[in-house]
């Protein structure tokens, strides 16, 4: 056990969940700057986690934000099928979760590299 916690608080865990809220703090910025009303940050439940939930014009959108800090990863395939089922499905259980219903809702993703929005891809569908 004591191994496990060493290992769980040294090295590329840590710094994939610093990096993580990193790009999560610049894609909430970007997304208040640009008019969104963030209402809730990392809705997590045991089939997957909503990075931001945010109210936009009358929808509800849930955002999924990617961090880079290289060159070489496409924003086409940020979002396999399988992260998209897990998606759908905490976002189904986040309107029951809060009674929301009657809500046109949309799935967007941010990219963030290197510290600031490179793309905001508004309204994604699933990647066939």
């Amino acid at each position: 056990m004591v191994h496990l916690l060493q290992n769980f608080n040294s090295g590329g865990y840590m710094k994939h969940i610093i990096k993580g809220r990193d790009g999560e703090d610049v894609a909430v910025a970007f997304l208040e700057k640009a008019g969104y009303r963030v209402v809730e940050r990392n809705f997590r439940r045991n089939v997957g986690e909503i990075d931001i939930v945010c109210r936009y014009k009358g929808l509800l959108v849930f955002v999924e934000v990617k961090t880079y800090e290289t060159d070489f990863m496409d924003a086409r395939y940020a979002i396999n099928q399988k992260k998209w089922r897990h998606l759908w499905r905490t976002a189904q259980l986040y309107l029951v979760a809060n009674g929301v219903r009657d809500t046109q809702c949309r799935f967007d993703l941010i990219i963030v590299r290197f510290g600031a929005v490179e793309m905001h891809l508004d309204d994604i569908r699933p990647y066939n």
